[in-house]
């Protein structure tokens, strides 16, 4: 008789564990360590000196991610670091190991990995526990653009010498492969953590260098100056820089061939692109000629006496008309497609019309014109009904009275403004030069750009004061054309839509309407179409630039300031775009902007003697 073998008997899991146990007792025993307690995963105890900085890592986190290296240096933690191959945590060997109060630790995080029957760092940096796992956070802040790459020591007196490797290996951590600097490094390494307070820059990215177009670059300056405010409010000519004057074969300025773009780089090997050609080079006008220089370069040249002048992206020197005196019956009105200058008064009814700026030693008296397609001062004053300047830079003078001033730039007047209508694209700027009066805007109406500013506005014994912020007009002329032409495409839109018989443009609904359409009639729906096409395209793209406009106007009213640094009088009408507010009491050391809620009250500006 064969007997049947008997299946093995299933050991018990609790059996297991105790057979594991004893398995591993007798192994451990032959090898001459104590048993230990411990089963399953190795358990490690984080080394007791590391326990403060780990109870700060936080803070170092938050430290290593700021936005600038001076953030870093101010949010630095008292944390001492960590080194390649130091020991974090060792393996415990009994339970109580564990139970002692030392924080445990279950496996190895970044930067740290197991070595026999330790946890030890891989890098230079700073200890952290992340539940039970310890790593390394790097010793590395790179800048959120990738430019700079600083070693952060936050405790550069106790930190031991650093490694050349180390900090090599540092920056390869960081993903830090361009623009290392290799001295730095060394020095880092060498003890120069002090000489850089703990930050020292181990690599720095490179910036593009954008490409140069080809042109004229001026050897002399043209930046131009306000005139200096006298103590009795009237304009010194004397620094404005407003008339470059030059003499026939003098330089002008030198032709800079074109140079393509150098794209840079970040510290982690990213391109920074760069633009071939920078815009703005200037081109060669009148009255400049080329010359070539001994060292083979080119040069340019004033072909005659007159002024530097810089005209549609030219370079030109234009002859000044002068006029030694005031322009009376003598001299007579006066065209000129150059710069203006006359050491008078322009008189009473006379016109001076200039292509470029206009200086005026003395006055613009009443009924005189002068239009300037560049600046215009006039040092003693503008007075007198129907006296009018027009410029499209800006206005400089002493007073205005009873005349009316238009500029494309800024009004500024040194003493006092009466009875004017001003209306200029930028600042309108009252000085408090010549006594009582000085930094006062009394009567009329006068409206800038940006910014209005003066000492007060408005008096008791006068009739309405109405000062404003306006933005320019090509503004709101831009406002109403995307507006028109939103209207006219909507009108046709509907008119066509109604022709076709169709409730709103649906591709669906017009192939529809063509499938049903006689033969003859399909000609003119499918012109109908492609006009309704048209204007539905052009009604988005100026609702597109209405909306540009629109974005642009509420950031200059934004921006927009009403300033009195001493008071605003009563009964003064106040405007900001759409919104007025006429004031009903003394409003003291005024500041005042546009809201959507209307003209509000911000801040005094400091206290001061006048706007300037």
């Amino acid at each position: 008789m064969v007997r049947q073998r008997s299946s093995p008997r299933r050991i018990p899991k609790e059996r297991d564990d105790l057979l594991e146990r004893a398995y591993v007792r007798e192994m451990e025993a032959l090898d001459g360590e104590p048993p230990t307690d411990v089963v399953g995963p190795p358990e490690y105890a984080l080394l007791r000196e590391l326990e403060p900085a780990v109870a700060q890592a936080a803070a170092v986190r938050e430290a290593l991610s700021a936005e600038d290296i001076e953030t870093v240096r101010q949010a630095a933690p008292a944390v001492s670091l960590v080194l390649p191959g130091q020991v974090l945590a060792r393996r415990c060997r009994t339970a109580s190991e564990t139970g002692d109060g030392r924080l445990p630790v279950r496996s190895a995080g970044d930067h740290v990995q197991v070595q026999d029957d330790a946890l030890v760092s891989l890098t230079v940096g700073y200890a952290a526990l992340q539940g039970s796992q310890v790593s390394v956070l790097p010793a590395l802040w790179v800048a959120p653009d990738a430019a700079a790459a600083h070693l952060a020591v936050f405790d550069p007196a106790t930190a031991p010498r650093l490694e050349p490797a180390w900090l090599a290996a540092l920056l390869t951590t960081g993903g830090v492969t361009h623009g290392i600097d290799t001295e730095a490094v060394e020095a880092g390494a060498a003890g120069g953590l002090k000489a850089a307070g703990g930050y020292p820059v181990l690599a720095r990215g490179q910036a593009p260098v954008d490409g140069v177009a080809g042109g004229v670059e001026l050897t002399v300056s043209l930046v131009r100056r306000a005139g200096t405010v006298m103590e009795d409010g009237s304009i010194d000519l004397r620094e404005r820089n407003a008339a470059v004057a030059i003499r026939a074969g003098e330089e002008v300025g030198c032709v800079v061939a074109s140079r393509p773009g150098e794209p840079g780089y970040t510290v982690r090997g990213e391109e920074l692109p760069a633009a071939d050609c920078a815009a703005g080079a200037l081109g060669i006008g009148s009255g400049v000629r080329e010359e070539l220089a001994d060292d083979g370069s080119t040069r340019l040249v004033a072909e005659v006496d007159g002024v530097v002048a810089v005209a549609d992206d030219k370079v030109s020197v234009n002859t000044v008309f002068a006029v030694s005196g005031d322009v009376d019956y003598q001299v007579g009105n006066i065209e000129s497609g150059q710069d203006v200058q006359i050491s008078g008064s322009v008189r009473p009814g006379f016109k001076v019309r200039a292509g470029g700026s206009v200086t005026i030693g003395g006055l613009v008296e009443a009924g005189a014109e002068v239009r300037a397609g560049g600046d215009v001062v006039a040092a003693r004053g503008i007075v007198g009904e129907n006296t009018k300047v027009v410029a499209r830079g800006s206005v400089e003078c002493r007073f205005v009275q009873n005349s009316t001033v238009v500029a494309g730039g800024n009004l500024l007047v040194g003493s006092f403004l009466y009875n004017g209508y001003v209306r200029v694209g930028g600042d309108v700027l009252v000085r408090s030069g010549g006594g009582e009066r000085g930094g006062s805007i009394v009567g009329g109406q006068v409206f800038a750009g940006r910014r209005l500013e003066a000492r007060r506005v408005g008096s008791g014994s006068t009739d309405r004061t109405v000062v404003g912020v306006r933005p320019k007009p090509e503004l709101n002329a831009k406002i109403d054309r995307a507006r028109e032409a939103v209207t006219y495409c909507e009108t046709n839109a509907l008119r066509i839509l109604r022709t076709l018989g169709l409730e709103a443009p649906s591709a669906r609904g017009i192939r529809q309407l063509l499938d049903r359409a006689a033969p003859g009639r399909r000609a003119q729906l499918t012109l109908l179409v492609r006009q309704l096409d048209e204007l539905l395209k052009n009604k988005e793209r100026a609702g597109e630039e209405l909306q540009r406009a629109t974005a642009e106007m509420d950031a200059v009213l934004g921006a927009a300031r009403i300033v009195a640094s001493e008071a605003v009088m009563p009964h003064v009408e106040l405007r900001m775009g759409v919104y007025s507010r006429v004031m009903d009491d003394r409003l003291p050391r005024a500041s005042l902007a546009w809201s959507v809620l209307g003209i509000v009250e911000i801040a005094p500006p400091p206290a001061r003697g006048g706007a300037g």
